[in-house]
């Protein structure tokens, strides 16, 4: 075995390790699971090459053996054709079953690596903690922008012989630990590099279930031809390529049997790995900390989806922040206590399938519970502090991870500071609670709420608008308890009427469909009937919204008028008005569009299905249904668009002032009319549909200041549900 160095060691350490900690001990599932895949890790490469093996010696054995087929004066055509169908029949399922070998790797994004003399308090920690696991340190430290932490081979099989390991660690996680809890991640990982033997193994089972994966599902233009070759040629010669595909999908099915004896039992000895490495976790951070580490992980999760959902909107209008694991802590704390609590109920009840490469966390945690570790390291100060000016690797982290995985020319972008970004978060955030409060999840594709500024200019004395919006509240209010159940069925209806026109469209362009794929009934009679009582629930749903959305309609407009009284009540001021004047004008433009919105979003998905269905060869339905669908949406493009004609886009643009009309549609060109059609219209569903629940957020925002200034209102309790379905 290596040595194991001593630690290095660098002054103002913010962390203390009192004492040592015990191997983890290799239970006898341990080794049933190490002892199952070494014998995996020898049988299937060994059926594998036997069945390789075995048809090239049949092959030959016909070959060289059978030449008398070709002899006599008999039917010499019957027999010269079986003696050659099983020749070519044969040696095509032989190259389909080791074609795999030669094909080329994917690329993957070049990983930002740091170095011990860039960051020594970093690798000064991971030396003491790898000491303490009795494992070797790692050659390499990489860093990415996973909420994750992993240990592997540099090298891939080049790395199996030596201990050539690699720690990957993800800053987001990073930035959202303490001390403790980023130790006992290292630790779980460096129980990995302990190992050993047991890492190998798993290492060579999964690259070869990965292998078998490739030869069961990869298909390329070699597919292709053996498909072609079979339709195309007279069925005399096509014959024999039919009876090749036939030979090459029995081969495939049985290296599917062996792909998934191989994954479940990867899969099994990867999750007692993991509990080996909770063993270091738990001793060495504590079993507190490995539950609240747990918890941490899954809201950094949730935050790191908000995040990148802020960055989407932000791309669109130029501008990216340039610390993503910032952003990242900082929409943690958005996270609320219902989101929260939620996922860790979900996690108390996971359950561990055969299939699982992790034990649940709850089959995790009852084992750190049981171990009733105090831990040995101590360090309540964040992560972060371990680092030689976090900030500016993070930056170097976030730019790489633009470039590399997202494909974006930094020099198209401006990029904004995380200061600049947190005001910019924050806001949004307020906006979007606002529109919870307010709305209630009544802003849906189907229920859009749309004012003109001419009401608010409309406005009534005092009195009057005092009374007209108690008698909104009162009834927005009585009817709260059945709303939500309403809406739910009435987007239940909607995403049953999207599917139904998937349906429809990729039927009319000659695909034949499982209707139950698409929750549809078989029997096309049934499913006309069915779609019809679908689309009659909507209409009825729709109109039982109708006093509830009138409801908070005519409250909405009453607060917002409170801004246009003369002279303006105390505590409310003039200057929103203009704002308001801008953000109803561009809500004003949706009126009447709602059937051009529908029709796109229908479209766009409808037109998404048919690209990913394409077939190989010329088809005259699917030619004219991607025509005819690209046509409908340059239609309702061309009419929304037009509607927003002359506005600006009303928020910040690293482009400064942008025409609303050249924000919505903002895409790739494409030579193709119908697919351009379709990138203009993907982009604009996504684009509106954020606009106006920002636009109606905002809003929302003013109408719940202005009357809690004027009428002292209670903020109802918000609603968690996504409120803006499209």
């Amino acid at each position: 075995m290596e040595s194991i160095a001593p630690p290095a060691t660098v002054q103002d350490q913010p962390w203390k390790i009192s004492g040592g900690i015990a191997p983890a001990p290799l239970g006898p599932l341990y080794q049933l699971g190490a002892t199952l895949n070494a014998l995996a890790m020898l049988l299937l490469p060994g059926l594998y090459l036997a069945m390789v093996g075995g048809i090239g010696w049949l092959v030959y054995q016909h070959a060289t053996e059978d030449t008398g087929m070709l002899e006599g004066t008999g039917n010499s055509r019957d027999q010269v054709f079986g003696y050659i169908v099983p020749i070519v029949v044969g040696s095509i399922a032989v190259v389909f079953l080791i074609k795999p070998l030669f094909a080329r790797r994917a690329k993957q994004p070049p990983a930002l690596e740091i170095t011990r003399e860039q960051q020594p308090r970093l690798f000064a920690f991971i030396d003491e903690i790898c000491a303490l696991v009795r494992a070797p340190r790692p050659r390499r430290v990489v860093l990415d922008m996973q909420v994750n932490a992993s240990a592997g081979f540099s090298r891939k099989f080049g790395s199996l012989l030596r201990r050539d390991l690699t720690l990957t660690i993800g800053l987001p996680l990073t930035a959202g630990l303490s001390m403790r809890e980023f130790g006992g991640v290292l630790a779980h990982e460096f129980g990995h590099f302990a190992q050993g033997a047991g890492m190998r193994l798993t290492y060579v089972i999964c690259s070869l279930n990965a292998w078998f994966a490739r030869l069961v599902y990869e298909r390329d233009s070699w597919d292709d031809f053996l498909r072609a070759a079979s339709s195309r040629i007279d069925i005399r010669i096509g014959i024999i390529f039919y009876l090749a595909r036939a030979m090459v999908w029995l081969t495939r099915k049985i290296l599917w049997v062996f792909m998934w004896v191989g994954h479940g039992l990867s899969c099994f000895m990867l999750r007692q790995m993991e509990f080996d490495a909770d063993h270091y976790e738990t001793q060495i951070a504590g079993s507190d900390a490995f539950a609240t580490t747990s918890q941490v992980i899954r809201v950094i999760g949730v935050a790191r989806q908000r995040a990148m959902s802020l960055q989407q909107e932000s791309f669109s209008s130029g501008r990216l922040v340039d610390d993503l694991p910032g952003l990242i802590k900082l929409e943690t704390q958005r996270v609320t206590e219902d989101v929260r609590k939620a996922m860790n109920e979900a996690a108390g009840k996971s359950k561990t399938g055969w299939f699982d490469t992790h034990p649940s966390d709850s089959d995790r945690l009852q084992a750190a519970e049981r171990a009733k570790a105090v831990g040995v390291l101590k360090g309540e100060g964040a992560a972060t502090e371990i680092f030689e000016n976090f900030t500016l690797v993070a930056q170097q982290v976030t730019a790489a991870y633009y470039e590399h995985d997202c494909g974006i020319d930094l020099k198209k972008v401006k990029m904004l500071p995380l200061s600049a970004v947190e005001g910019e978060a924050k806001a949004l955030g307020a906006t979007e609670k606002a529109a919870r409060n307010f709305f209630q999840g009544l802003l849906t594709i189907r229920t859009l709420l749309v004012l003109s500024p001419g009401e608010l200019h409309r406005v009534p004395s005092r009195d009057e608008l005092d009374t007209q919006w108690r008698s909104a509240f009162e009834r927005r209010a009585e009817a709260l308890p059945e709303t939500e159940k309403l809406i739910e069925e009435l987007l239940d209806a909607d995403s049953v009427d999207l599917r139904a026109e998937q349906a429809r469209t990729l039927s009319q362009a000659g695909f034949k469909l499982n209707a139950k794929e698409f929750g549809l009934p078989e029997q096309s009679a049934q499913a006309v009937i069915f779609v019809q009582n679908n689309r009659e629930k909507m209409t009825a749903r729709c109109a039982s919204l109708k006093p509830v959305l009138a409801a908070a309609r005519e409250r909405f407009v009453a607060a917002l008028q409170i801004y246009f009284l003369e002279p303006s009540p105390e505590g409310v001021g003039g200057s929103e008005r203009e704002e308001i004047e801008r953000l109803v004008r561009i809500i004003s433009r949706m009126d009447n569009l709602a059937g051009n919105i529908i029709s796109l979003r229908n479209s766009v998905a409808s037109f998404e299905l048919l690209l990913h269905n394409s077939p190989k060869e010329a088809s005259t339905p699917f030619f004219n249904t991607i025509r005819g669908t690209g046509a409908s949406m340059i239609r309702d493009t061309t009419k929304i668009t037009e509607a927003m004609a002359d506005l600006e886009y009303p928020f910040e643009h690293a482009r400064g002032t942008l025409l609303l009309s050249d924000f919505l549609v903002e895409s790739s060109r494409h030579g193709d009319q119908s697919v351009y059609a379709f990138l203009r219209g993907q982009v604009l569903i996504e684009r509106l549909f954020t606009l106006y629940y920002r636009i109606m957020g905002r809003l929302a925002e003013l109408a719940l200041q202005a009357e809690q200034t004027t009428w002292n209102a209670p903020v109802p309790a918000a609603s968690e549900r996504v409120e803006l379905s499209v």
